[in-house]
């Protein structure tokens, strides 16, 4: 991303290649999260899932603040 580029993940022998392997193990995410913006609005899905864990925590909260006033 932003010019940067990756080699393949090797564990022990194994290489792995996100094309064919798919994301095997948590190794293979920045391969993942390359891929996903070089796809059309790829930067776009990418700014989503930077902020998804806020957005989660936000609706909980204010789930919560809602059953309290209950």
């Amino acid at each position: 991303m932003n010019g940067q580029t990756f080699t393949r993940e090797v564990t022990g022998t194994r290489t792995f290649d996100l094309d064919t392997d798919g994301m095997a193990h948590y190794g293979l995410l920045p391969d993942l999260l390359a891929a996903m913006v070089r796809q059309p609005e790829g930067s776009k899905a990418l700014r989503i899932l930077d902020r998804s864990a806020e957005d989660y925590i936000s609706m909980w909260e204010k789930a919560r603040t809602a059953s309290a006033k209950m």
